[in-house]
């Protein structure tokens, strides 16, 4: 059992070998009939050498195969480059070209390689200088791309970024602008008047009822502050300030304290009846200091008598 096991081992790892390795066991056989053991020996030994690497890994570990496949795929690679060593070499050898022009068909070919960089390469000069400011040009055009490219991307994040911004800021608006006009629909016209400031909703209610020179809720407004609890609800995460306003009858310290009173009557209301945390509701008075209308009219005086919720998402 273990003999076959031994010979099953023995033929997997043939088989890996003809599978990776082959390739470039043919390729080196046409370096080898070009000739490049006599015009390219040291390149045809280097890729012997990695097809040597690429059976050893094989016969140490047989999982090792992307391992071996690297060095087979080296050794194929050099043999390659030992046959276009081999062909340059004859034909300058069949051309009969001096050492001079082999120079120049060099430098030729190089200039021709980086016009896009340089323009005028400057032959005058040592070669491995000249080598030297050509890769130092070279690589300061890479820099310069990949530097646009990070700019580029760095552009296209932000405006990635912007539209999803502006596409949530859309549908927080587009949600807001509901629940302001399902707010709007819940009062009658001689209840309150309802309006947008900014990220808020002002509720100025004309429709309360409370006893001359009182603060006290009459049952009567029972209804439009149930209605006014109802339009909370629809920013819960709010903060409610509620504020009181009288009209110019009577003196400035009695109308500031009747409406200070009132409010706090009023947002002791949606605390306790409308379930309101009371760290979300504020009160305060204004007395007569924020009219709407002349205190010389009728409807004026009753305009200016109201009690306002503002309804704050900020």
């Amino acid at each position: 059992m273990k003999a076959l096991a031994k010979r099953y081992a023995k033929l997997e790892v043939e088989a890996l070998k003809n599978s990776t390795v082959k390739g470039a066991e043919e390729q080196i056989r046409k370096a080898e009939c070009a000739k490049a053991d006599d015009f390219a020996p040291l390149t045809l030994t280097q890729s012997k050498s990695e097809l040597k690497l690429a059976k050893k890994v094989l016969e140490s570990d047989a999982d090792a195969r992307e391992k071996a496949a690297g060095h087979a795929n080296k050794a194929y690679k050099l043999a390659n480059r030992a046959i276009q060593i081999t062909e340059i070499i004859k034909e300058f050898k069949q051309s009969g070209m001096t050492d001079e022009q082999v120079v120049i068909w060099y430098q030729t070919q190089l200039a021709s390689v980086v016009a896009p960089v340089v323009s005028d390469p400057d032959f005058g000069q040592e070669n491995k200088l000249l080598i030297s400011d050509l890769s130092l040009d070279i690589q300061a055009i890479v820099n310069k791309a990949r530097e646009g490219e990070q700019s580029l991307a760095k552009i296209s994040q932000q405006y990635a970024t912007e539209v999803a911004t502006n596409k949530t800021e859309r549908q927080r608006q587009a949600e807001f602008e509901a629940r302001f006009r399902t707010i709007q629909t819940i009062f009658t016209s001689n209840e309150a008047e309802v309006y947008r400031q900014g990220n808020n909703v002002q509720i100025r209610s004309y429709g309360f009822y409370f006893p001359s020179g009182g603060s006290e809720i009459q049952s009567d407004n029972f209804p439009l502050l149930k209605k006014i609890i109802k339009a909370t609800e629809q920013f819960p995460n709010s903060k409610i300030q509620v504020s009181g306003h009288t009209d110019n009858r009577g003196s400035d310290e009695l109308n500031m304290s009747l409406s200070s009173e009132r409010a706090d009557k009023v947002a002791k209301f949606l605390v306790e009846v409308g379930n309101l945390t009371d760290y979300r509701v504020s009160s305060i008075g204004y007395g007569k200091t924020r009219p709407l209308a002349s205190n010389e009219t009728v409807e004026g005086r009753t305009a200016n008598r109201r009690v306002e919720v503002l309804i704050i998402n900020d």
